[in-house]
């Protein structure tokens, strides 16, 4: 028998400015007993409890996919998650950007997010640079979410 618990008093994927940490997008599938996914990326989410008041929400990348680049210097095709980036192979910023996805992103750190009521919210964090933070979601912004509980 399957027992269906909420992980807390609200579920973070139903606030409206819960971003992707990889492509900023605010769309995502879950099936149901299974875990969430971002629709632009696909990136894989799960959350764990913290206590009833409080949840963390993982992003987990070892299937997502990103915008796919061709060099112009090199002729390398490479995905990225980025607006500008480099290069991998010769660090050029001479780049077309093609139709399509690259799956299997090299280097792609995993996030975290903290999410706990009466504290603040500091942004995604990965677990190789815990102290750099992603500057979304912002703590106005958690802040607000929270005067509807």
């Amino acid at each position: 028998m399957l027992k269906i618990q909420h992980i807390s008093k609200f579920n973070p994927f139903e606030w409206e400015d819960f971003r992707c940490p990889n492509c900023g997008k605010n769309e995502f599938t879950s099936l149901d007993c299974a875990a969430v996914w971002c629709d632009n990326c696909n990136a894989r989410f799960e959350t764990s409890s913290m206590c009833e008041d409080g949840v963390v929400v993982h992003c987990l990348n070892d299937k997502s996919w990103g915008q796919k680049f061709k060099c112009w210097d090199c002729k390398a095709v490479f995905g990225s998650f980025e607006d500008t980036p480099m290069c991998p192979n010769c660090n050029s910023k001479e780049l077309e950007i093609c139709q399509g996805y690259v799956r299997d992103m090299q280097n792609v750190p995993d996030y975290s997010l903290l999410l706990k009521f009466g504290d603040t919210c500091r942004g995604w964090s990965t677990v190789e640079y815990p102290w750099k933070y992603k500057n979304f979601p912002t703590k106005e912004q958690w802040e607000k979410f929270q005067e509807k509980f």
